[in-house]
């Protein structure tokens, strides 16, 4: 994906992504590290932030949502949040069983409060810059399959492992379940090229 001249945006897509899991994943530094390759503190509440990118010779504006990481409260407000979504990232912390599975009650609220089953959801481990991870890759694998997950990455906002190339590949899934790519075009990544 590539930055684009203003003057190329005249036909841009939009879309709305919204990042969830619990706290101290990383959600917002993957954000951060999405938008402007660093990373910062956490968020309270939602945090919004916006790139403009070229996908297969499209020009889109992704309008990221960053939700904070408490499942239990809020839920009437995250069905606002959730709203007109086109797609979902949800994120654990590789080195944290616990968020891993944790990440699948994230992936049932956003079908549950957005009442769309078809929403495209990545899963992306993050953190894999750190030594010891509690997750392998045949749990995330068999997760992944299970939960209709349209794929998963191994990514790091701390050194920016892979959050280019994850990006690239769910808002390419998104134009398509979204009707605004053709499938026949291809999705450049697939999902095990994306671990």
């Amino acid at each position: 994906m590539n930055l684009v001249d203003a003057t190329e945006r005249v036909d841009e897509k939009h879309l709305k992504v919204i990042i969830i899991g619990d706290s101290l994943v990383g959600k917002s530094s993957f954000v951060e590290s999405f938008i402007n390759g660093k990373i910062r503190r956490t968020t309270t509440g939602v945090d919004f932030a916006f790139k403009i990118v070229k996908c297969q010779e499209q020009v889109v504006k992704l309008q990221l949502w960053d939700i904070n990481g408490q499942l239990e409260r809020c839920s009437p407000i995250r069905k606002l949040y959730y709203k007109d979504a086109s797609a979902c990232v949800v994120i654990f912390d590789v080195t944290q069983y616990k968020t891993f599975d944790s990440a699948i009650k994230w992936r049932k609220n956003v079908e549950t409060l957005s009442n769309v089953s078809s929403l495209p959801c990545l899963l992306l481990a993050n953190k894999v810059d750190l030594q010891s991870h509690s997750v392998t890759d045949e749990e995330i694998e068999e997760r992944c399959n299970q939960n209709n997950f349209i794929g998963w990455g191994k990514i790091s906002a701390q050194d920016r492992t892979n959050i280019d190339e994850t990006m690239q590949f769910l808002v390419e899934k998104a134009l398509i379940s979204n009707g605004r790519l053709d499938s026949d075009v291809g999705i450049l990544l697939q999902a095990e090229s994306i671990k």
